[in-house]
């Protein structure tokens, strides 16, 4: 689970995330491990501190630690769950998981990226899905960035 703000919480985010991971394991025979529920609270994947010091860190150091088997699923609602960065940091990224023996499951188009088996035409969706989160992202950065300036110019005024 990942969602940008601690506002968010407040919204429908959490339930949604939960629900439909829920709803894709029942379906799809897959016991859901509830000590390895990551959460990435407030933390951002623009920046990459989701994967650095947050819940997918974590996740990521439980797999190179053998905690979490190679065959086991992440479950995400989209890949701009996994990062938001550019595409040089979150293709390697995406990749780091995937070559670890960690199946990716987008929750949202309910694709599987099965792990050895990801071939060309699912790395270039990926790749546009990832390029596309982070330009959402830097749009709304830079939007959010301009808004701030103009509060201030004006409370000068």
């Amino acid at each position: 689970m990942r969602m940008s703000t601690d506002r968010q919480l407040r919204g429908d985010s959490l339930r949604r995330q939960c629900e439909i991971s829920t709803r894709y394991a029942a379906e799809n025979g897959l016991d859901l491990e509830v000590g390895f529920r990551f959460e990435d609270i407030g933390i951002s994947a623009f920046k990459g501190a989701n994967a650095d010091t947050g819940a997918l860190g974590a996740f990521l150091r439980c797999v190179n630690g053998g905690e979490i088997k190679p065959g086991s699923y992440l479950l995400v609602e989209s890949l701009d769950r996994i990062s938001r960065q550019g595409i040089m940091d979150s293709l390697p990224l995406f990749m780091r998981i995937s070559q670890s023996g960690i199946n990716i499951v987008t929750l949202a188009d309910r694709f599987v990226y099965e792990t050895g088996k990801v071939e060309l035409f699912q790395l270039m969706m990926s790749m546009l899905i990832l390029s596309r989160a982070h330009e959402e992202s830097k749009t709304k950065s830079f939007r959010v960035s301009q808004s701030w300036a103009s509060r201030r110019s004006n409370a000068q005024k």
